[in-house]
């Protein structure tokens, strides 16, 4: 049995199986796919290139990491789908779900405590995209970043300048690369040598360990809800949503968690 303790400094946290303990791939690659079908706004290209890096910036060779995602290129699978095998990455222009989500990372997991399947899901309907930072538009690379964060079994950070943190404004790029806070939980989720052996790992963080997934910026919190897909023990699926903050909700944001730490 494998323990980790997490100093406090650190705020990250991970998706949780009922027992507490972390939810990880049984694999030390993760395949992904692309479907820029339904979007014009930018081109395949820039979208592709967007999308690669969102990925690439949780590298397991510069973090000293046991798990990695390859891109594979193309599909014509969408949407959230744990029956068609392919993780992918799609856009929907007939958003259902709070017009504030950016995007929603779908994450299933088995009762071994394994995650086995993840599927993204961008917002097109409510939102203006940009690869450049444009003023008045999200970065997609840098809320990419965060869903593939998502994916990899990380719920939302309390260090406001994370890439996991639960707060993005119009125009941020800062992170698109991942920070201190966002590589520790990388890598203490999955070390060096990992090898896809899922190990009951107890992950405490004194500073707080409460949070349950939610918004991405300043929307309510949406705790992940399991749902049996399968029935008698199926896949388990769970949904983190990511929203937009305006400044103004950043700075409350801000605000309120600096006010909780100096109680502390």
């Amino acid at each position: 049995m494998l323990y980790f303790s997490i100093l406090s400094a650190f705020a990250w946290e991970a998706k949780t199986d009922n027992g507490g303990n972390p939810l990880l791939w049984p694999k030390t690659e993760i395949l992904y796919y692309l479907n820029t079908d339904g979007y014009t706004d930018l081109s395949e290209a820039e979208i592709e290139n967007a999308i690669i890096a969102s990925a690439d910036a949780w590298d397991a060779n510069q973090f000293n990491a046991g798990l990695s995602f390859s891109y594979q290129g193309m599909t014509k699978t969408k949407g959230a789908d744990f029956s068609d095998g392919e993780h992918t990455i799609s856009f929907d222009d007939s958003w259902s779900e709070d017009p504030e989500l950016l995007a929603i990372t779908y994450v299933w997991s088995n009762s071994n405590g394994e995650i086995i399947h993840f599927d993204i899901e961008i917002n097109i309907d409510d939102v203006e995209w940009s690869v450049s930072g444009e003023t008045g538009k999200h970065d997609l690379h840098n809320s990419m970043t965060h869903e593939f964060g998502h994916a990899l079994g990380l719920e939302h950070s309390d260090d406001l300048e994370a890439t996991m943190a639960p707060t993005t404004a119009m125009g941020e790029t800062k992170k698109r690369d991942i920070n201190d806070d966002d590589a520790q939980g990388f890598t203490t989720l999955y070390p060096a040598g990992y090898d896809g052996t899922n190990n009951t790992t107890d992950v405490t963080d004194s500073e707080n360990n409460s949070n349950g997934g939610g918004s991405y910026g300043g929307a309510p919190n949406t705790t992940p809800t399991p749902q049996n897909n399968g029935g008698g023990g199926g896949p388990v699926q769970l949904e983190t949503g990511c929203s937009y903050a305006p400044a103004n909700v950043l700075w409350l944001a801000m605000v309120g968690l600096l006010g909780m730490r100096r109680k502390n």
